[in-house]
């Protein structure tokens, strides 16, 4: 468990860095408050202005790889 708590740091500090502001969702966020849950991710929600998500989404993909392709 503590590799998920260690990545959602190292994103958290990343976004941090960026002025952005984020949260933890998902399976981190409920163990936080009490209830065991088994996650093998971290998901997080990004808050940015509707339409300039690509300001966001590139400097992630520069700084970590994603699970998806992108289409050709």
């Amino acid at each position: 468990m503590s590799k998920l708590y260690d990545a959602a740091n190292e994103v958290q500090s990343f976004c941090q860095q960026q002025g952005w502001r984020a949260c933890i969702i998902g399976g981190l966020a409920v163990i936080r408050w009490g209830e065991h849950r088994t996650t093998e991710d971290v998901d997080f929600s990004l808050l940015c202005d509707l339409g300039d998500e690509d300001s966001r989404i590139q400097p992630l993909l520069q700084k970590y790889s994603s699970r998806i392709r992108a289409k050709q």
